[in-house]
């Protein structure tokens, strides 16, 4: 290295040798100039005339910092710069001067080639198997015929002297470009050097492999959608088929989407859209791109409910739920194990078919490893639970049983739970049998086993035999189309079985209706009938005769009228019943239709009555009725009287009441009724009469 940085020194003892050197001064340097790079020395050599004395010679540095000259003429440059030496020499007749400049230069140290934009290989590269002619362990450069190639180095350092470089080629018919652009002339190799200028030893060293190009890629996936975690591959057809270098490079541009390698393997990384790019490795940039669609796999699937039991005629629903909730597509397949028993639809709906047991499955439609199963039993269903009685009586020294019957026959369950409302009264037993505690009642409740929620229901009462049993009364009168209620007193009351058959002895007169001792009455016709009641215990039997009438219209007013002033009544008995007594009321006004005070209270309105026996068809007497708290007005004449009819009773017992609105009524009016006031004629005003003439004064 040395020996060349020399270089110019010996080029001047070359011309010096050639005598080329001319004495201007008697003493001149034999260079012209002298480079040197820091830290490297060398030696000056000096041309002496006849009077110069070449022991006598003196050297300068004009920049010792940059270049140290000794007198021997040794220089040493130091760092990088420019530095004058002179040399004087003092002879016979003057003192000789020579000078020569030193140019202190920086080496380069480094050269490196921007590889970013190039398509450089390894010589092992499977790709360039069989296309080299010649080995050499220096990377290649493929490029193809008819580009450019932009060959871009970076020399350091950076304050080096001279940052140029050259490219040589070896094989100018394959590629030239001294200037770094590198143009591909044929198809062939040769090797490519970038060297610096101002230190050739250093360079970077390529072979060059110069290619037909690649002009096209076609691209396909074995499958368009992938789920995360899942692969698909990639793959590139490279037009046209006879180029050199066929390879190509995978690049993913959405990395958090997927991701790809050497061989085109596409990993799916998150749900989404991504492109993967092909691009030829022979330099001739073609590249082309494909898109993949990424979807999030269902990691699991969940049903609402795994054991289910539904009746024959019944449907249920079942729910799947898909995760994560984020999963692209969260379609699910249903199936059944056995169809004959249940079905299930599209939709997770279940219908059966018929009794037994069967496996519902749900599975993803994207991987059929993910599902989950539900049992399903399809039973018959009880629809009802029938006690052979809705009442049982039980006394203390007895034990009873229950019966029951669960329908329809053939439902899959038959079983029952029973449970009773009151234990301290009896203890019923899980087959239905009664051991009574005490007194009173409790309710029995058969639950169906089959979760149907079917029930049925019974009392049972622990009581005192029936001894007997008799009617409040033993006469009753109905209106036809009237209803009441009979009252039979079961003996002894703590005889707790009320249970009564009744009868009539005349439909067509009066109904009975009613199982206990409170049975309802219904008036048919006009008649009379008998009531037979019959205990169910001990066959005791109580009976009442209902007379059927229209206990409305059994009196009528038939007169009122006013005689010197004084009230006069008659009421008919329109029925076939002896009517003892019987109560009204009346309103009193006067001729102007004012009230009238005719009580001892100033009332206008008083109670009246009627108490001798009035027998059937028969009108009243005159002189019988009483007024309650009457006052006879002494000077007011009755101009309107109203009376209604209240009430009755017969000489059996039997009372009938008329409602407000219903009561029968008759209405009197005096000839001389006016119904107002009369307007008062105003009396005339007095004439006035004249003051008398007052005396006149005279004043004086």
């Amino acid at each position: 290295m040395k020996a060349k940085r020399f270089f110019l020194l010996i080029a001047a003892v070359i011309l010096m040798l050639c005598g080329k050197v001319a004495l201007a001064d008697g003493l001149a340097f034999r260079q012209d100039g002298v480079q040197l790079f820091e830290g490297e020395s060398g030696d000056l050599q000096l041309i002496y005339s006849e009077d110069a004395d070449a022991s006598n010679v003196k050297f300068t540095s004009s920049a010792p910092k940059i270049v140290q000259v000794d007198q021997t003429g040794h220089i040493t440059g130091l760092k990088k710069g420019t530095a004058t030496i002179t040399a004087t020499s003092k002879g016979a007749k003057k003192t000789h001067k020579a000078q020569i400049k030193v140019q202190v230069a920086r080496a380069v140290t480094s050269l490196r080639v921007d590889e970013t934009k190039l398509t450089v290989l390894s010589p092992d590269d499977y790709s360039l198997e069989g296309l080299l002619q010649e080995d050499s362990p220096l990377p290649v450069l493929v490029t193809s015929v008819g580009s450019t190639v932009p060959l871009r180095a970076t020399l350091l350092p950076k304050d080096a002297t001279s940052l140029s470089y050259t490219a040589e080629t070896t094989d100018p018919t394959v590629a030239v470009g001294p200037s770094g652009n590198l143009k591909i002339l044929r198809a062939g190799e040769c090797y490519v050097t970038l060297r610096s200028n101002l230190n050739p030893e250093v360079s970077q060293s390529y072979h060059l492999l110069a290619v037909q190009p690649v002009n096209s890629i076609e691209l396909s996936l074995s499958k368009d959608i992938i789920g995360v975690g899942f692969q698909a591959q990639a793959y590139a057809t490279v037009r046209p088929y006879d180029a050199t270098i066929p390879g190509i490079v995978w690049n993913s541009m959405n990395t958090s989407i997927a991701v790809v390698d050497a061989n085109g393997v596409i990993t799916g990384v998150n749900r989404g859209s991504a492109r993967i790019r092909a691009t030829a490795i022979d330099g001739s940039g073609v590249n082309q791109y494909i898109t993949i669609q990424v979807q999030q796999q269902p990691t699991g699937l969940q049903l609402d409910r795994h054991d289910l039991t539904i009746f024959v005629g019944k449907s249920a629903q079942l729910k799947a739920t898909v995760q994560p909730s984020t999963a692209s597509n969260k379609t699910v397949a249903w199936s059944s194990s056995d169809p004959s028993v249940c079905e299930v639809s599209s939709s997770g709906k279940l219908t059966p078919v018929g009794n037994g047991e069967c496996e519902i499955t749900c599975e993803s439609r994207i991987d059929e490893s993910i599902y989950d199963t539900c049992t399903v039993r399809v039973i018959s269903p009880v629809t009802s639970i029938v006690f052979d009685k809705p009442s049982y009586y039980i006394f203390p020294e007895d034990v009873g049983q229950l019966h029951w019957t669960v329908k329809p026959s053939d439902a899959t369950d038959q079983t029952v739970t029973l449970t009773n409302s009151t234990p301290s009264v009896a203890q019923v037993m899980a087959d239905g049998t009664v051991y009574p505690i005490r007194g009173g009642s409790t309710t029995v409740t058969a639950k169906a086993n089959d979760g149907s929620g079917v029930t049925g229901r019974c009392k049972v009462y622990v009581t005192d035999h029936v001894q007997g049993v008799y009617l409040d009364k033993q006469v009753h009168y109905l209106n036809i189309d009237q209803r009441a209620n009979l009252a039979a007193t079961i003996v002894p009351t703590t005889a707790l079985n009320h249970n009564m058959n009744w009868t009539s002895s005349d439909p067509s007169v009066v109904m009975v209706r009613g199982t206990d001792n409170n049975p309802a009455i219904y008036g048919v016709d006009w008649g009379t009938a008998t009531i037979i009641g019959t205990t169910e215990e001990g066959g005791f039997v109580c009976t009442t005769t209902v007379r059927v009438g229209n206990y409305a219209k059994a009196l009528q007013i038939t007169d009122l009228y006013t005689t010197a002033n004084q009230i006069k009544i008659s009421v008919r008995n329109n029925s076939d019943m002896e009517i003892s007594k019987f109560s009204f009321t009346m309103e009193c006004y006067d001729i102007f239709g004012q009230p009238l005070m005719c009580t001892t209270t100033g009332s206008s309105t008083f109670n009246g009555s009627y108490h001798d026996i009035l027998y059937p068809y028969q009108s009243t007497t005159h002189g019988r009725f009483r007024f309650s708290r009457f006052a006879q007005p002494t000077q007011d004449i009755f101009g309107h009287i109203i009376m209604r009819l209240t009430g009755y009773e017969t000489t059996d017992g039997f009372t009938y009441t008329w409602h407000t609105s219903s009561r029968p009524t008759m209405e009197f009016y005096y000839d001389g009724y006016l119904g107002y006031l009369p307007t008062p004629i105003p009396a005339p005003e007095p004439t006035p009469v004249p003051a008398p003439d007052m005396p006149k004064f005279i004043t004086p």
